[in-house]
């Protein structure tokens, strides 16, 4: 796309890709081939703008990068992609939350709880209410940040219950 038959500039070029990531929620690109082993809409974003080959070296620049971990855009490398995700505010504060559980098992070595009921453990129920959470939503946080947990933390599961501790 041009604008007054001038070719746009490198960081026209990022703000609108952040708009796409954004839109989108999330965005995979090919190291190899952008445009046609990409997602669609990067093809869409590439027509008239920028070739696929001068996208990605704009997107593989340090500077692009901070940039892009401004506007909370995380950036994650798999294979022969680039795999650019908005992370809103909502997650943010849910993975916060789940850091803070984390330490929590650190802090008292085990945890065992319900994932459907877990305020039936009295440390983790003081978590929650702090966190204005449910029951429901704590169990989903569980489920959902299952691999960050595993990183920190040993998880053994029996008949519906879960141990949390340390490593």
């Amino acid at each position: 796309m041009f604008i007054n038959d001038k070719p746009l500039t490198d960081n026209q070029i990022i703000k609108e890709f952040v708009e796409l990531v954004k839109e989108n929620g999330e965005v995979k690109v090919n190291i190899n081939d952008p445009v046609r082993l990409s997602d669609y809409c990067i093809k869409e974003f590439t027509y008239q703008r920028v070739s696929g080959r001068h996208l990605y070296k704009i997107l593989d620049r340090y500077e692009t990068e901070s940039y892009l971990a401004k506007e909370n855009i995380c950036i994650k490398r798999n294979g022969g992609y680039i795999i650019f995700s908005y992370v809103s505010g909502k997650k943010q504060t849910e993975e916060n939350i789940i850091k803070q559980f984390i330490k929590l098992v650190k802090k008292s070595k085990k945890v065992t709880l319900n994932p459907s009921h877990p305020s039936s453990s009295p440390k983790v129920a003081n978590l929650m209410q702090d966190n204005d959470l449910s029951d429901i939503d704590f169990g989903y946080m569980l489920n959902e940040y299952n691999d960050l947990i595993r990183k920190d933390l040993l998880v053994i599961e029996r008949d519906n219950i879960r141990r949390f501790s340390t490593l």
